[in-house]
């Protein structure tokens, strides 16, 4: 049954269309607005209407597959399209973040000082930008003073270079 004031009903109904990203049903709708069915599909047909005259609204609401669903309005198609590609191109890792993960997934587990060490200089960055891509992982800590984060490599790591197994790696990798 439905908890919120009768003027916040819009707002809810909006929330619930936008974290679907499909379409819900009327039924649905109005068991949780504790609503008849036809008084819900009367209330979004006229939101339907004045989002579809707002200018400043990104979104319509379209009667569909016996429900209603938040979708975008056409005018900003191509532009979204272009957003989405831009977002979904594969990211260019730089040759010292490639060098860092070549040395994480040729000695792992293997700490932060480790490639340090190898590399000549910080990896503070190189590490912080394997680790929110996801190629890389804390996978424990090292034994003895300090307990430094031991670093591996991921699924994705995998999955992003196109290998079955960490044996399909090169042997020896020269540092």
């Amino acid at each position: 049954m439905n908890q919120f004031p009768a003027e916040r009903e819009e707002g809810l109904i909006e929330a619930l269309l936008f974290i679907s990203g499909e379409p819900v049903p009327s039924q649905r709708l109005a068991e949780l607005l504790g609503k008849p069915v036809e008084e819900i599909d009367e209330q979004l047909s006229q939101m339907a209407s004045r989002w579809s005259s707002d200018l400043n609204r990104g979104c319509n609401l379209i009667p569909i597959a016996e429900g209603w669903q938040m979708v975008t309005k056409k005018e900003y198609a191509v532009l979204l399209k272009e957003f989405f590609q831009a977002l979904n191109k594969p990211r260019k890792l730089s040759a010292t973040t490639l060098e860092t993960l070549a040395i994480i997934a040729s000695r792992q587990p293997v700490t932060r000082q480790d490639v340090e060490m190898i590399r000549g200089v910080s990896a503070d960055y190189a590490i912080g930008q394997l680790l929110a891509l996801g190629l890389i992982e804390e996978v424990g800590k090292k034994q003895g003073m300090g307990r430094a984060n031991l670093y591996g490599t991921t699924q994705q790591f995998l999955i992003h270079f196109g290998l079955r197994s960490l044996q399909d790696l090169p042997e020896k990798l020269q540092f």
